[in-house]
């Protein structure tokens, strides 16, 4: 398996941590193959994180990651993740984590379905809960998260490369 360079994520969790005042509680949604959550994992910014995935195939047409071999992103994930005391996973949807009143971190990181409606999903489901809102691949790349994510903060987001981050709280 290719190694995808995550790094990028460095200057978000570095201006959370900046707003925080203190090292971050983090929710991942959607986590894969766990990319995104050695960065997380790794750095001293960050005190507890958890990764959120059902690893369901075939969710986008658009997504090559929707075809991956879920089993094996999922191991992998595990493998990343489990060895981990700050980290933990959950194989279940955004929505079911949300509901739980104890869920309320300070960053709130969204990389699940690129869809315009799911990304409109997850913000709603966590607008309120979280402190931070974030999320991956704002780019043309992706338009359905451009558009969800204009259109949930019209006044702006930052933006960290392909990374965006609001502070809702």
């Amino acid at each position: 398996m290719a190694t995808v360079d995550r790094s990028d994520l460095i200057p978000l969790i570095e201006a959370a941590y900046a707003i925080i005042g203190r090292p971050l509680d983090v929710i991942e949604i959607g986590i894969l193959r766990g990319e995104s959550s050695a960065v997380f994992l790794a750095s001293p910014l960050v005190r507890s994180y958890i990764g959120v995935d059902v690893w369901k195939a075939g969710y986008d047409h658009n997504d090559e990651s929707s075809w991956a071999d879920m089993a094996e992103s999922r191991a992998e994930a595990f493998r990343v993740i489990g060895g981990s005391a700050k980290g933990s996973i959950l194989q279940m949807t955004s929505r079911e984590v949300a509901q739980w009143d104890n869920f309320t971190p300070d960053l709130l990181y969204i990389d699940a379905c690129h869809k315009y409606e799911s990304v409109v999903e997850n913000i709603d489901e966590w607008r309120g809960r979280a402190t931070i809102l974030s999320g991956h691949d704002y780019e043309p790349a992706w338009p359905g998260v451009m558009q969800a994510v204009d259109e949930a903060f019209p006044d702006g987001v930052q933006v960290f490369g392909t990374n965006w981050m609001r502070v809702i709280l």
